[in-house]
């Protein structure tokens, strides 16, 4: 019907069914965006502003509806696993939706001094990170799913499983890594009756696109991958992002990367999902979505199915959690 279910342990932030049901897992976010959208002047819906905890959009489906979608030859560069896994049809069936990351997966927790350096990562003034690994570094701890982190770049598919699962593992909720059918059912549902923002529409942190960066950091990535000292992670206010250069983003930088609540869906990052690819090689094939900072959206649409080998990194990888209830 029209209840959306919220697990022990989380709480309701604010939305609708039709703008985007937010959680979060603290407490002291309960309820602060309550009829915040029953205001006719908001149209941008919840804001990222003074929440604590990582945060969850409900994804309203059905379960005749939950499957996944071809989008065309040309939104992808490589044959796909189409069918569903079972395992996802039982909260589907019982529950009539999911929860997915409001944002790609952040870094955390973990204090890193001013100055310190990991790999060729330098980091000029105090930031916080959870698990996350960039020129064979590691740090330990975990994932995170609010604004202004930076994100878990260059992360491997096992990494992104891994790390995904990690997050929670309760006696009501497991997080594990988004999977293609939730996927397409996103799009679905962000998208309404309009295909036209999951396959062609200029939106997102994408090479092509002109946004206004609001809170956060950016860093400046070469079109060969490449991080050097010198692009360190900076601070911007009222940036306006430069076409046609590749800016990796903090999560949630901009009102201007939202749809339904959702943040980061389209660039910024390619995302792992639980979906076989499968090429004329040997290796082992996983199927990213979102495009990332150095594709333009209408090469790369939110839609586009990339293939890339588990075990490869590079700065342009990341990923998205969901929260299955038990």
């Amino acid at each position: 019907g029209n209840k959306v279910p919220v697990p022990y342990g989380f709480y309701y932030v604010g939305g609708t069914l039709e703008t985007g049901v937010v959680i979060s897992d603290k407490e002291g976010d309960k309820n602060k965006y309550l009829n915040y959208e029953n205001n006719e002047e908001v149209k941008e819906g919840i804001p990222k502003n003074n929440l604590e905890g990582n945060q969850f959009v409900w994804i309203p489906c059905n379960i005749e509806n939950y499957k996944k979608v071809d989008w065309g030859s040309d939104k992808r560069n490589a044959l796909y696993d189409i069918s569903t896994t079972a395992a996802e049809l039982p909260q589907i069936k019982k529950y009539g939706g999911f929860y997915i990351g409001r944002y790609e997966a952040g870094k955390g927790t973990i204090k890193v001094d001013s100055g310190e350096q990991i790999g060729d990562n330098i980091i000029t003034s105090k930031w916080e990170y959870s698990n996350w690994s960039v020129n064979s570094n590691t740090i330990n701890g975990k994932v995170s799913s609010k604004a202004d982190e930076i994100p878990y770049y260059h992360a491997d598919y096992d990494t992104a499983v891994q790390m995904s699962n990690n997050m929670y593992d309760t006696d009501y909720v497991q997080s594990g890594l988004i999977t293609g059918t939730m996927w397409d059912t996103m799009m679905k549902f962000i998208s309404g009756n309009n295909d036209g923002i999951v396959t062609s529409s200029s939106w997102g942190n994408c090479l092509n696109t002109e946004i206004t960066l609001e809170t956060g950091k950016y860093r400046i990535i070469g079109n060969d991958g490449s991080e050097t000292a010198q692009n360190v992670w900076t601070d911007f206010t009222q940036f306006k992002r430069t076409k046609n250069t590749g800016y990796l983003l903090t999560t949630g930088s901009t009102e201007e990367v939202k749809k339904k609540n959702l943040y980061d869906i389209a660039g910024n990052l390619w995302e792992w999902t639980q979906e076989a690819g499968f090429v004329n090689d040997s290796n082992r094939n996983s199927i990213l979505r979102g495009g990332d900072f150095y594709d333009s959206y209408e090469s790369r649409p939110l839609c586009y199915r990339a293939y890339d080998t588990a075990t490869r990194t590079s700065a342009s990888r990341g990923f998205r959690v969901a929260l299955y209830i038990k």
